[in-house]
């Protein structure tokens, strides 16, 4: 559970589809966050495992710095879009 749960609560009562905007934007987070960590060790992993198809090491090199740009900025975008998404139901007002 996130430490931000109560948020996404209070969202959900006021808005189910601000709700499934933070949905899809938690999970986007955590793909970025995660992603952001395990593809420099995934990359890393195959260039020294890997006997038959070890790529060069400076096209290895980029693949590892595009694959964390490309996961940190989903990281970052999600991150934003949540933020976003819980302004605007903050401004919301509460359903009776």
């Amino acid at each position: 559970m996130s430490l931000d749960y109560p948020d996404y609560e209070e969202l959900r009562k006021r808005s189910k589809f601000l709700g499934w905007l933070w949905r899809l934007s938690d999970a986007g987070y955590y793909f970025g966050l995660i992603g952001s960590i395990i593809w420099p060790l995934a990359v890393i992993g195959c260039q020294i495992t890997s006997r038959k198809r070890q790529l060069p090491w400076d096209k290895a090199f980029l693949l590892l710095i595009l694959g964390m740009v490309v996961c940190f900025s989903i990281f970052w975008g999600a991150a934003q879009f949540k933020k976003f998404v819980l302004r605007r139901g903050k401004s919301l007002k509460s359903k009776p």
